[in-house]
């Protein structure tokens, strides 16, 4: 973990170095899922937010989505359901909008699984349904 977080430190320099400003938000979404993968949710909860930030002041719809969706299954983790579907339904919109499919159907599984989490079994299903293309979001 030590390691991974060192290299992303240097790879953040190097990003600002060379005036990317792609660069540092792709690294704060890893850096995220490698808490999130680890456990660490207030760790992985504040590198999304920080990504969400970061995004305020350039478009960026693949990085937002996929901050926003990582950020939901933090909430879903933490017991939050009703910020989690926020979140995955925010990004699937954005998705669908840029036509970025992959993210978009990540995000529809993402957000049944939320409902799935909070019982709502029917809600759950639209959304499986949707992402796999054999049906619609209701």
């Amino acid at each position: 973990m030590q390691d991974a977080a060192a290299a992303f430190d240097r790879a953040e320099q190097i990003y600002r170095v060379l005036a990317n400003y792609e660069g540092p938000g792709g690294g704060s979404v890893q850096r995220g899922v490698l808490f999130y993968g680890s456990g660490k949710l207030t760790d992985a909860r504040a590198q999304f937010e920080k990504v969400l930030e970061m995004l305020k002041t350039q478009e960026n719809n693949y990085q937002l989505t996929r901050a926003q969706l990582e950020l939901s299954l933090v909430f879903r983790d933490e017991g939050n359901i009703s910020r989690a579907k926020e979140l995955a339904a925010e990004a699937i919109r954005v998705a669908q909008n840029s036509d970025i499919k992959n993210v978009a159907t990540n995000g529809l599984i993402d957000l049944g699984l939320a409902f799935l989490s909070s019982g709502d079994f029917d809600d759950a299903n639209n959304y499986f349904s949707t992402s796999t293309g054999t049906g619609a979001p209701r």
